[in-house]
This record gives structure tokens, C-alpha cells and sequence, in this order.
């Protein structure tokens, strides 16, 4: 069956950058749909979750959210070679956290703001058309 719907952004994967471009995208006005191959948005986890303060920020996601596990305010960075450096950071200089609650809370702020999340849909072609861009989707 081939279903025709028009959208002014097209973002394909829902991950933490999926996410967030199609939120601000939609914060400007754009219709915007967002594509993910799997079921559910945030499983698989893809890696490990480090962000900065300030990507936090960026994020809109709160020091308080769910998907924050720890900070981290300081660290100790070894080389190759056994040296060790240590960082004192005092204050909190980056976050732990749960990738797949981080996610799906991303995911939530960007249908919050009326992006369209297509799960199991997975984008495997993209055509030029008059100037248009038409995007084929294998559904799961």
C-alpha cells in the first residue's frame, strides 16, 4: 500500500540528535515527521550516555529528570602510558545518564511540539522529484 503525506522536515532516526533537530525544527513552524527503524524509541541503546551541562541545556532536559543517573564534577584521565591527570572540576561539569529513559524523553519533547514519530519505519531510499524529496519506507 502506498500512502503519500507531506511534510516540510523529514528526520530519519529518532536518537538523541533525530530528536532534538526535529523539536526545533517544529519550534519553527515546520511540519516535521521523524522516522525510527525500530519498535520503541531509545532500545536499542546505541552507547554510553556522557553530556555536558550545557548539552543538557540544549536538550531542555532539567538536572532532575528521571533518565540522570549521576554528575560528575571531576575525573582522572590516564594515558597510555600510565600517566594519570587528575581534573578538579568542584562543580558539576557533565552527567550520567540512562540512555534509554534520555531517549524516549527527547522523543517526548519533540511530539510535545507536533512532530509525527513513525516507529518501525526505516528510511531506504530517498528520490529527488520536482524539487521534492520523496522518502521510501520499509514499515517492520
Amino acid at each position: 500500500m502506498i500512502v503519500i503525506m507531506s511534510y516540510d522536515v523529514a528526520v530519519v532516526g529518532a536518537g538523541p540528535v533525530g530528536s532534538v533537530a526535529a523539536r526545533y525544527a517544529a519550534l519553527q513552524g515546520a511540519k516535521v515527521a521523524l522516522f525510527e527503524e525500530h519498535a520503541t524509541v531509545g532500545s536499542p541503546v546505541q552507547c554510553a550516555g556522557l553530556l555536558s551541562v550545557r548539552a543538557m541545556d540544549e536538550c531542555g532536559i532539567s538536572p532532575n529528570d528521571s533518565s540522570v543517573i549521576n554528575s560528575v564534577r571531576g575525573a582522572f584521565v590516564h594515558s597510555p602510558e600510565g600517566t594519570c591527570l587528575p581534573v578538579n572540576g568542584g562543580q558539576t561539569r557533565a552527567f550520567v545518564v540512562s540512555r534509554k529513559i534520555f531517549d524516549r524523553k527527547l522523543a517526548s519533547l519533540a511530539t510535545s511540539e507536533g512532530v509525527d514519530i513513525f516507529l518501525n519505519s526505516k528510511v531506504v531510499a530517498i528520490d529527488n522529484n520536482s524539487g521534492f524529496k520523496r522518502l521510501h519506507i520499509q514499515r517492520a
